[in-house]
């Protein structure tokens, strides 16, 4: 059956401000339906990617770490033709047994196997395809920085690779998503030349319909431009772009750098910026859904196509036999760095999306970017401080009293008369719509409702009910609130004729956004061995580009949050470190940035650090750091310590930490472990262990478990120290009854 996922930002409310957007992200849900239309069906050989060369007189191609997979080698040449036998077998097989059954997609890089449409035939009758592991209904997926880059550390990283002008140079960046736009002044840099094999589109994206040549909608900086989508609508689509969402994450990772943009003036700058980028659309048109058989070719494509980086922000109910999960993790064993988004189902336990299950992909969940765009709001005795707008009426020039509501929410009738005043209102429970609207019929003149959570306000978004209020209306934080209810004069000045950028580095930096999928990952109820979210980064009030036609005024910028912006900054960092070390692997690349990760991550309600890394995964991606790391860490496929649930019993698990040098001489590292939760024993066979440069080291992380053992997590970290900066590499553990 199709299980219908949600793409990892859901773009509800969309908020105009001239040549500025601000989308509010929501959480999500999906459901699965029970019309199967597509399948993908996989075969018993590895694909390209990932084959060792276990059959006889057929050598390996998959790469060996460091290196990328190399398609016109003899070897994959040799093992390419061994795989269309197979699937000449099963086309063979369909004709006499199936005829009615169409082949829409042939995989062999990343996946071994066929897609199909069913028209009707029995799905479980096409395992009798004769070396058939798999026949999985395709499932359907729907869409779901200027203050970022110094947040996480990117100007140390761009002084490590030549500077910002050369952050990113010739590595590639595949994005997955609706398109980008190579009309924006934030994704056009004519300075770049296009490398030797570009540009790439398919025959549909041709001004003379063939294959690479006369490429519509490529240009310096955009080298591949396909689409990838076989509904039938998509018959009248292209490559082209046509939703903001896919240039919005495609500035965040590759933006070019000093863009000139409303409020930020001539900084606005990408991750990295130099790089090159491909477009792979399989949300064309005004489609709102995708198939995993299309976002599955479009990963083989990428990868054929030779991108470094992959960048899919997208996501939805994980389900057994995945062939996307194993597409994407069969891409990193090819060579190529994979970032996949979390989720925005936070902050409820459990509910880390597919494909960002992956093992081998870096899972990436979303937290607090310091700025947002607002009005000044001056209370006497707090000072001014920025209330953020949305679709409501704003201010003009107010000077009034305030007065908290009741009830506090608004949610139902305000009693008392608010006339000439502004009424002061706590988010939740209810839209804003109905808040505001109560206030309005209670007498107020205007509204400010403070957040609930930690961090920045937000734009408000209507509700979409009819007779929406017309009095103006703003956001302030939390903190502001509170004291603006607790203040002995309760007097306000607005100023919504002075629209600014409002910076609040300190407290507002590094909360885990409320939205943010949590781990553990799970399989319906059963708790996967590994730790997911990998890492987080700035998801929340991220401002990149969106499409030239969005705004009245081009060229157009907007704010957006969810795990979709997130994602994008961990697909720049890989970037900059594959262009920094060109002959690190995936796996050593996805350490440096989880094992260096910054801490603390605050709460989304109240800001307290974050110990379970089931929530923030490592912590908060931190490039100077990860620019200057002495090892990379693997506990085989994995750079985190993640044991999944285990029944209470007399038991140890062992696993081993492998330590690799990159460092120009050897560092002795000294081995503690920093429990989070006590209750369990957790040792290591060592408390000391030097590594020469270029060497490996190990040592063994020892979980001992007995009947007494109390059931529920037990989490913390392993602590490698002695080196310029210390490696932190999380376990968690489930014991239950």
């Amino acid at each position: 059956m199709n299980a219908k996922i949600l793409f990892a930002l859901l773009l509800v409310t969309l908020i105009s401000f001239g040549p500025v957007t601000f989308v509010q992200a929501t959480g999500n849900s999906s459901q699965p339906s029970s019309n199967a239309t597509y399948a993908i069906i996989t075969f018993s050989d590895a694909p390209l990617a990932a084959y060792q060369g276990h059959i006889a007189g057929l050598p390996a191609t998959a790469p060996s770490p460091g290196q990328k997979l190399d398609l016109n080698s003899q070897a994959a040449q040799s093992y390419s033709s061994h795989l269309s036998r197979q699937r000449d077998i099963a086309r063979t097989w369909l004709a006499r047994n199936a005829p009615e059954v169409q082949i829409i997609y042939e995989y062999s890089t990343i996946l071994n196997g066929i897609a199909v449409k069913l028209n009707g035939h029995n799905l479980n009758h096409l395992f009798s395809i004769p070396g058939v592991v798999s026949v999985v209904p395709s499932t359907m997926y729907h869409l779901d920085m200027n203050r970022s880059p110094t947040l996480i550390g990117a100007p140390v990283l761009w002084s490590a690779v030549g500077g910002q002008s050369n952050a990113g140079a010739g590595i590639k960046i595949g994005i997955l998503d609706t398109g980008i736009d190579t009309t924006h002044p934030f994704l056009t840099d004519n300075a770049l030349t296009v490398p030797k094999g570009y540009p790439k589109c398919d025959a549909l994206d041709s001004a003379v319909h063939k294959v690479d040549t006369s490429c519509l909608y490529t240009s310096n900086k955009v080298l591949v431009a396909k689409m990838f989508c076989t509904q039938p609508v998509c018959s009248v689509f292209d490559a082209h772009a046509a939703q903001d969402h896919g240039s919005h994450v495609s500035g965040i990772a590759a933006g070019v750098a000093n863009t000139c943009a409303p409020f930020v003036g001539c900084t606005l700058s990408g991750i990295a910026p130099k790089a090159f980028l491909g477009s792979y659309n399989v949300f064309p048109g005004n489609v709102t859904d995708a198939s995993s058989q299309d976002i599955a070719m479009a990963v083989e494509a990428a990868v054929r196509d030779g991108m470094d980086v992959l960048n899919l922000s997208l996501g939805g109910t994980p389900t057994p036999n995945d062939p996307l999960v194993d597409a994407v993790n069969n891409a990193v064993d090819g060579g190529v760095v994979v970032a996949i988004a979390a989720g925005n189902s936070g902050p409820v336990a459990g509910t880390i999306q597919s494909p960002g299950i992956a093992d081998k992909v870096i899972t990436v969940g979303a937290s607090t970017n310091p700025h947002f765009v607002g009005i000044p709001v001056t209370v006497p005795g707090l000072g001014t401080f920025g209330a953020a707008l949305g679709q409501f009426n704003n201010f003009g020039q107010v000077s009034a009293s305030y007065a908290t509501t009741s009830p506090t929410n608004g949610c139902t009738a305000i009693s008392g008369d608010f006339t000439g005043q502004i009424a002061l209102i706590a988010r939740g429970v209810c839209t804003f719509s109905t808040k505001i609207r109560n206030a309005q019929n209670a007498g107020a003149m205007g509204v400010l409702v403070y957040n609930n959570v930690a961090g920045d306000p937000t734009a408000m978004g209507r509700d979409g009910t009819p007779n929406q209020p017309t009095v103006p209306a703003a956001m302030v934080s939390l903190n502001n609130g509170m004291a603006m209810a607790g203040a002995s004069t309760k007097t306000v000045s607005i100023d919504g004729t002075a629209q600014q950028e409002f910076f609040t580095d300190g407290p507002s930096a590094d909360i885990l956004a409320g939205f943010s999928s949590r781990g553990p990952p799970k399989i319906g109820s059963n708790v996967l061995a590994e730790v997911k979210p990998d890492v987080v980064a700035p998801g929340v009030n991220v401002y990149s580009s969106i499409l030239m036609t969005s705004c009245a005024q081009s060229p157009c910028f907007a704010f957006f949050q969810g795990t979709s912006m997130a994602t994008p900054h961990v697909a720049g960092s890989a970037a900059l470190l594959k262009q920094l070390h060109p002959t690190w692997s995936p796996l050593q690349i996805k350490s440096a940035l989880v094992n260096t990760a910054h801490r603390p991550v605050g709460s989304s309600s109240n800001n307290t650090p974050l110990p379970n890394p089931m929530d923030r995964g490592a912590g908060r991606i931190d490039l100077a750091a990860a620019s200057q790391l002495t090892a990379t860490i693997s506990i085989g496929k994995f750079t985190s310590l993640g044991f999944g649930a285990v029944a209470a019993h007399s038991m140890k698990l062992t696993s081993q930490v492998s330590v690799t040098s990159v460092a120009p001489g050897s560092v002795t590292y000294t081995i503690t472990v920093a429990p989070a939760v006590t209750g369990i024993s957790v040792t290591t066979s060592l408390t000391s262990l030097t590594v020469s440069s270029s060497g490996t080291g190990a040592f063994k992380v020892i979980l001992t478990i007995t009947p007494s053992t109390a059931a529920k997590d037990y989490y913390g970290d392993i602590v490698l120290s002695g080196g310029t900066v210390p490696l932190q590499v999380p376990y968690w553990i489930r014991v239950t009854p």
